[in-house]
């Protein structure tokens, strides 16, 4: 079953190079990225490192983002953006740490079993960052 899923988003990635606006299989993508993730990174402006987990639910209509860094959950919020001239289909997340609002921006992508693998950058919301964070998040498989 997770290898005709996989199948189906990679087809319907493809498909939504060609779509702009909002986008029919937004709620696909929706669906294809809830659950648990292991997450590493790279702090913003900074060369320390660090791992933690990321969870994502559908709540009310709304992507609800839980990111626990050395045991301290920060919620947040995400959403399907469209990024690029070919309307690259996005997950674009807000969270607010240490009072300042990050904001990180992922390109959506599977493994080789078929889940869920995003990859992007971590930056102040509306502010220049010369230095981004980075982060990779890999579906936790262990929920199963």
């Amino acid at each position: 079953m997770k290898c005709i899923y996989g199948i189906f988003i990679g087809l319907l990635l493809i498909a939504n190079s060609t779509l702009s606006g909002q986008n029919l299989n937004d709620d696909f993508l929706y669906g294809f990225l809830q659950g648990r993730y292991q997450l590493i990174g790279k702090k913003v402006t900074s060369d320390s490192t660090y791992y933690g987990q990321m969870e994502m639910v559908m709540e009310n209509g709304h992507l609800k983002i839980i990111r626990t860094i050395n045991s301290k959950a920060v919620k947040g919020t995400g959403q399907i953006a469209y990024a690029t001239a070919d309307s690259i289909a996005v997950l674009r997340c807000q969270f607010r740490e240490d009072d300042q609002t990050y904001e990180a921006t992922y390109q959506i992508d599977t493994d080789l079993d078929n889940y869920a693998r995003l990859s992007g950058y971590v930056y102040v919301k509306n502010k220049p960052t010369p230095q981004p964070g980075l982060e990779a998040v890999f579906f936790d498989k262990s929920q199963f």
